[in-house]
């Protein structure tokens, strides 16, 4: 005898919610990943406005130095 119709897409929509179920953990650690990264890219550019100061100030100090040699000599 054949199965039910009602049971067979009862199967079928169990097979689904588990996919789902399977799908929604990988997107939450796609988005945990993301968030990390994002993190760290933040970070990163922190960093770089810091160092790009550090540039700046350097370059004054040169230009200070430079002076300071053209006027005692």
């Amino acid at each position: 005898m054949a199965e039910h119709p009602l049971r067979t897409l009862l199967a079928k929509i169990e097979k689904l919610e588990t996919k789902i179920e399977e799908l929604n953990l990988v997107i939450n650690d796609t988005d945990t990943e993301n968030a990390e990264l994002t993190r760290k890219l933040d970070a990163y550019e922190i960093a770089i406005e810091v160092i790009a100061t550090d540039l700046e100030k350097i370059e004054g100090y040169v230009k200070e130095v430079k002076l300071f040699k053209d006027v005692r000599f």
